[in-house]
């Protein structure tokens, strides 16, 4: 499903978690992706970007503003549910756990990826890291190949990628025929540093009214002035010249 040039995929949590037991059931490789109100701002800007990201198997919404844009946009029929992967993560690591699904992680720090295996070596005893990397460090440092060697050699089931868009999705895109035997792919933006519980998210009824970006903004403005204080201006422009641009045609 298209919109403002960013293809999408109609699903939620159950739909995703019953593609992972097929792809590793099956040995059926597939790349999941989010996409949020910065990705669909970079595929309007970027049609190399927005090819790669058309390229994924699964493209979900992600956030509040792509909701929006969906409400605005689309049927009543083809509208998005609200969905944010940060909110299912710990269920899904049940799964992991329950299942033996095996995960290696790329992305953040190597204090944040230590943290983050030790909270959940708390919760979850019996789930299965078989590999962490510092994912800037490493790029900086070291080949692709070398990279992708290490993670195929580790057998996990999952990768979980976190490197911020758009690098995370240029690097599953670049790399994705180099992860030999992995079944399943997918981007996970700043969830290391959540897991790490190092990470604010606001409370529940922030949560649920949509506000999330403000805890980050208020909470790191250093990080996140830019994506919000030009970023959702630019969403929002965006929205209305595809509104208006439908209505013409």
């Amino acid at each position: 499903m298209n919109l403002m040039n960013c293809k999408f995929s109609k699903v939620n949590y159950s739909d995703i978690l019953n593609a992972i037991k097929a792809s590793i059931t099956d040995k059926r490789p597939i790349r999941i992706i989010y996409a949020n109100t910065k990705t669909v701002n970079l595929c309007i800007k970027n049609s190399e970007f927005q090819n790669k990201i058309n390229a994924f198997e699964i493209v979900h919404p992600d956030g509040i503003g792509v909701k929006i844009a969906s409400d605005i946009l689309q049927k009543k029929e083809n509208r998005f549910e609200r969905f944010n992967w940060t909110d299912h993560a710990n269920n899904f690591l049940k799964e992991c756990e329950s299942n033996g699904w095996s995960l290696f992680f790329i992305g953040s720090t190597t204090e944040v990826q230590k943290n983050a295996k030790e909270k959940l070596s708390i919760n979850y005893p019996n789930l299965k890291i078989v590999g962490q990397l510092n994912g800037f460090d490493n790029l900086r440092t070291n080949s692709n190949e070398a990279i992708c060697d290490m993670i195929s050699n580790s057998q996990a089931d999952i990768v979980w990628v976190g490197l911020g868009t758009p690098l995370q999705e240029e690097w599953i895109y670049e790399n994705r025929h180099n992860l030999k035997d992995i079944s399943v792919i997918q981007s996970v933006g700043d969830i290391f540093r959540f897991l790490a519980e190092e990470k604010p998210r606001g409370s529940k009824f922030i949560q649920k009214i949509g506000l999330e970006w403000f805890v980050r903004l208020i909470n790191e403005p250093h990080k996140y002035w830019k994506r919000t204080i030009i970023g959702i201006p630019l969403f929002l422009f965006n929205i209305f010249r595809f509104k208006l641009m439908s209505k013409n045609q």
